[in-house]
């Protein structure tokens, strides 16, 4: 059984090396899918921002004997995941997991999907549920159900069931469409997709998949700049999911263990 993780690598180089550290002793390769530009989902994103992932960053680093960095200019998410795929297909990877930059979970978890895949081959997908956190690791979301699991989300592929992502709904942009699939209830992926600074957020809702999707400006001033524990529905795309937010106490995954934003 092959296993392998990709990135998407526009800027992310706070959390490249963690994520990198994360995944190495798994798996037999890493796909880093680079762009220089953003994706087109925003007017004026692609004339205003730029990746400033330097990536000798990564090739100079000691994971790169499992490294593929993969160039490419995609004005859609669905487009680079795809290319992914497609790239992990002609390697002859059985397994293909997403490992996006602010991904993080215990070793011994990564350790626990591979043996659901060994137990449990011939489905399609495997979904991990999440952990959302805000501004730091010390805040985690809460849903309006009281629980910290707040998500889920494809997490590994079987390319020998899946070759591409379809474009799904207005606020599902990247989809694997598929016939069976698993929830993998014993691991959870710790999500750093909110653990940012104030001019690390502005970039992000400027230029990711979702851009397009809500007014940008008016969350960012009405609900990230005087976010208190005391706020409410803080969600940029479906406010009530992520009710509010609590203090987080429990062990946090050994590559983020030091991580103070």
């Amino acid at each position: 059984m092959s296993i392998a993780t990709y990135v998407l690598a526009f800027d992310q180089q706070k959390w490249m090396l963690r994520n990198l550290e994360n995944a190495y002793p798994h798996v037999d390769k890493i796909y880093i899918m680079y762009s220089k530009l953003p994706f087109n989902y925003h007017p004026k994103a692609r004339e205003t921002y730029i990746n400033t992932l330097d990536l000798n960053i990564i090739k100079q680093s000691p994971y790169i004997d499992k490294i593929t960095i993969i160039e490419g200019d995609w004005l859609n998410e669905t487009e680079e995941r795809t290319a992914c795929v497609q790239y992990a297909k002609k390697d002859g990877i059985d397994y293909l997991m997403v490992h996006d930059a602010d991904h993080f979970y215990f070793h011994e978890g990564i350790e626990s999907i591979k043996n659901v895949l060994r137990n449990s081959p011939d489905f399609d997908i495997y979904a991990i549920n999440v952990y959302d956190f805000w501004k730091s690791f010390k805040y985690v979301v809460v849903g309006p159900d009281g629980s910290k699991i707040t998500a889920g989300f494809q997490a590994v592929l079987n390319l020998h069931k899946v070759d591409k992502y379809v474009h799904r709904g207005k606020y599902d942009v990247a989809h694997v469409p598929y016939s069976n699939g698993a929830i993998i209830n014993d691991v959870i992926c710790y999500h750093g997709s909110y653990v940012l600074t104030d001019e690390e957020v502005y970039k992000k809702i400027k230029t990711y998949a979702h851009s397009g999707d809500f007014d940008g400006d008016k969350w960012y001033n009405e609900i990230w700049l005087p976010w208190t524990l005391e706020s409410k529905n803080l969600n940029p795309l479906f406010p009530d999911a992520w009710h509010h937010c609590e203090i987080f106490n429990n062990p946090l995954p050994e590559v983020i263990q030091d991580f103070d934003i």
